[in-house]
Parts: C-alpha cells; sequence; structure tokens
C-alpha cells in the first residue's frame, strides 16, 4: 500500500509567490506543513498536527514568510503507524 501524500500542485495567483498547495492524502493523517530554508531552518509553520481526512485538501500559504532565498515546503504526514514526509521548492 502506497501511504505517500502527494502534493499535486503549487497555486499561483501571483507569478511569483505561490498562495497554496494541494495535498492529495492515501488516508486519514496528521498533518504539519512548514516553510523551511536552504539550510532547513524552519521560517514559518503553516499547519502543524492537523487532522485531516483522506482525499485531497488545499492549504494556504499566504502570510509569514519574508522571503530572502530560497526556500522550500515541507509537508509531514503521520498516516497510521507511518511517518512521510515531502519537500517542494517555492
Amino acid at each position: 500500500m502506497n501511504t505517500d501524500p502527494v502534493i499535486t500542485k503549487l497555486i499561483y495567483p501571483d507569478p511569483f509567490e505561490p498562495a497554496g498547495l494541494e495535498v492529495d492524502l492515501p488516508d486519514d493523517a496528521l498533518v504539519t506543513v512548514t516553510v523551511t530554508d536552504d539550510a532547513g531552518t524552519i521560517i514559518h509553520t503553516v499547519v502543524n498536527s492537523v487532522p485531516m481526512q483522506k482525499g485531497r485538501h488545499t492549504i494556504s500559504l499566504i502570510g509569514g514568510v519574508d522571503r530572502r532565498g530560497p526556500l522550500y515546503c515541507r509537508l509531514t504526514a503521520v498516516i497510521g503507524s507511518e511517518t512521510v514526509q515531502v519537500v517542494k521548492g517555492l
């Protein structure tokens, strides 16, 4: 069984700043989304251990990020007894 969450796309209403991301979860999960820099330092916590049901979700990334260099969106999902992470460049 594949338990990996899938970031289906970053949502860009502005061509330079993503406003959110779409995530498909294969099962119910506790989800954390953070924005990190190149060193992996957390710049902003978007959601922290939020329970989400199986299916597609849109998570807003607006606010709280001062863009000074390359940034990454890190999604961590606890699905059952497994923890999976997906990292996407912003």
